[in-house]
């Protein structure tokens, strides 16, 4: 029976005690209610109070409407409290530059502790089960998160008020079965089908296929391996703490690793200790990819000043004998924005503008297509000078003959009628005042790969919008 084996799990995580006062996050869709009418259920075995928050994104109308109302009509006929928190979410992700799905967790999370804050509540559940941990670990793969990503969601999770989640031991279609036995209607979010969003795309696309073509129980086996890494995580994580503690100065939101220390760690424990400096200094992890935490480290091979611009306004830099980290006034965008300009070494993930440039080093014997618009190969044998990305300056040239002629840069611009107001705007690669690669446009015949190239600089270059 599906509710024993939610309690089950519940009681073997401790994810509610005897009065506890729970805060659900309740949509109306299918997740949602069963999560409800299942913590209903509980009460019988495990007594505490529960409370009801919906939260209207603004963004489906008279629709997103309708699921407020429809909430709001359950909790009435249950005599269960309800709490609405509406948002223009749209407006919130144009005004912090992030994607509308960050922006709608955002307004969620913070609508729950308001609510925990309010009716004091002790903890707060959420509706995720086994296709959202399956969905969860295949996109941090993606994204690069390294191997704390892979053990995807917690049952339960320590932030301003506790998150439990009750629903990961059972899959969608456990779901399904529970809600069509009970009878109990939901919501139907059609935003749930746009491929537009990367987690739609996993859950139509990647995970069907899976199931469909490789293994039917692929979700599930995909649940059990992130336990199991979970596990292993908490295992290095402890070690890394007492590490941490050896070596770290917390003050003032600010962190300070000793580097003799550091340098004498194994790789895993220097990643675990520069997350947990991070987590310090942000309160957050949420965009922290494992290219993030790689820069960290690589500050410590550089030399006294050099500065890291992370997600969350995290600075980091390497002072004399240690590595400091702390939360900037500016985010990474802004800082950029200010400076116009970003050393590049190789590999490494850079973003800059509007763009997220990837520079790898690849043997020519191993690249094929070598030209594509938005991923260039250039002879990297030829580079003897450290790479830049940055906005146009006087005395900027390109050489676009293959003779070897130079060009100035601002005549370039004005020969291709690129408007003035672009013209600050477009990313350029450049070693000093020589640009390698207008980014879009040209590149420079004297870096264009040929016979005798042995080694090939491929750069990848991405939209910002195309990255969610």
């Amino acid at each position: 029976m599906i509710v024993q084996k939610i309690l089950e799990y519940v009681k073997e995580h401790e994810l509610i005690v005897i009065e506890d006062h729970i805060i659900v996050g309740v949509s109306g869709g299918a997740d949602s209610i069963c999560l409800l009418f299942m913590l209903k259920e509980l009460q019988s075995s495990l007594p505490f109070q529960l409370s009801v928050v919906h939260v209207e994104h603004g963004i489906r109308g008279e629709d997103s409407e309708a699921d407020a109302a429809f909430v709001e009509k359950i909790c009435r006929e249950n005599q269960l409290s309800f709490s609405q928190y509406s948002y223009d979410i749209l407006k919130l992700a144009k005004q912090e530059g992030i994607s509308v799905e960050a922006a709608g967790r955002k307004a969620r999370y913070e609508s729950f502790f308001k609510e925990c804050k309010k009716r004091g509540g002790t903890k707060v559940a959420v509706a995720h089960h086994e296709n959202d941990q399956a969905e969860t670990i295949i996109w941090n793969m993606v994204r690069g998160t390294g191997a704390k990503g892979f053990g995807g969601m917690e049952p339960y999770k320590e932030m301003e008020y506790p998150i439990i989640r009750p629903l990961l031991c059972i899959s969608r279609k456990e779901v399904e079965v529970y809600l069509k036995q009970k009878q109990y209607s939901y919501r139907e979010d059609e935003t749930n089908g746009e491929l537009i969003y990367t987690r739609n795309k996993i859950r139509h696309k990647v995970l069907p296929y899976m199931e469909q073509e490789l293994n039917a129980n692929a979700v599930r086996h995909i649940t059990s391996l992130a336990q199991h890494i979970l596990e292993m995580n908490k295992f290095i994580e402890r070690i890394a703490l007492q590490r941490y503690k050896d070596m770290v100065v917390e003050k003032d939101n600010k962190v300070i690793i000793s580097l003799s220390k550091f340098l004498e760690e194994e790789h895993i424990i220097q990643t675990h200790i520069v997350r947990q400096a991070i987590g310090y200094c942000s309160k957050s992890l949420k965009d922290i990819e494992s290219i993030h935490i790689e820069q960290i480290i690589s500050l410590s091979c550089l030399q006294v000043g050099k500065e890291v611009h992370l997600p969350e306004r995290i600075l980091g830099k390497r002072e004399y004998e240690s590595i400091c980290l702390e939360q900037s006034q500016k985010n990474a965008k802004e800082i950029i924005e200010e400076k116009a300009s970003v050393r590049v070494t190789v590999p490494e993930t850079v973003e800059f503008l509007d763009y997220k440039f990837v520079f790898a080093k690849i043997a020519k014997e191993n690249k094929k297509n070598l030209q594509k618009k938005y991923t260039i190969s250039l002879d990297y044998d030829k580079m003897r000078f450290s790479l830049e990305l940055r906005t146009r300056e006087a005395g900027d040239y390109i050489t676009i003959y293959s003779q070897g002629k130079k060009k100035k840069l601002k005549a370039f611009f004005i020969d291709e009628k690129i408007a003035r107001e672009r013209r600050n705007k477009i990313p350029l690669l450049c070693v000093g005042q020589e640009v390698i690669w207008i980014v879009g446009h040209r590149i420079n015949e004297k870096y264009k790969v040929t016979d005798e190239t042995k080694t090939i600089l491929e750069i990848q270059v991405y939209e910002k919008t195309q990255v969610k």
